[in-house]
């Protein structure tokens, strides 16, 4: 049974996507502009680099998050597919819907062999 909060966490995984290419972006930026100022003024006191580092680091998460999170459709399909496919009752269909296919082919046959 699928509770409610699973569908909520289901829902909101498009809106982690998003924050996460927020985040990759800001990071790329702040990467930028770091390296140009370490480069044209050096880093007197060590703290760019540090931030450099951060920048760096959050940036490797968002894109790990962005690679492996899947968006609310594929989420969806993960958790219910397997469901449908083990349900016993879909699993009849095939048969059932063969023994109709052969019922209805052998009723058309019969029906076309009397008006010759």
């Amino acid at each position: 049974m699928v509770t409610g909060f699973e569908v909520y966490l289901i829902l909101m995984l498009n809106s982690v996507i998003g924050v996460a290419g927020c985040v990759l972006w800001t990071c790329m930026l702040a990467i930028c502009v770091l390296a140009v100022n370490i480069l044209d003024y050096g880093d007197i006191d060590g703290n760019l680099k540090k931030w450099l580092k951060r920048a760096v680091v959050t940036g490797l998460v968002a894109i790990l998050v962005l690679a492996f999170v899947p968006n609310t459709k594929q989420a969806a399909v993960i958790y219910l597919l397997p469901k449908i496919a083990n349900n016993e009752q879909v699993q009849k269909l095939p048969d059932n819907a063969l023994k109709l296919l052969n019922a209805k082919m052998e009723q058309y046959l019969n029906g076309m062999l009397e008006k010759k």
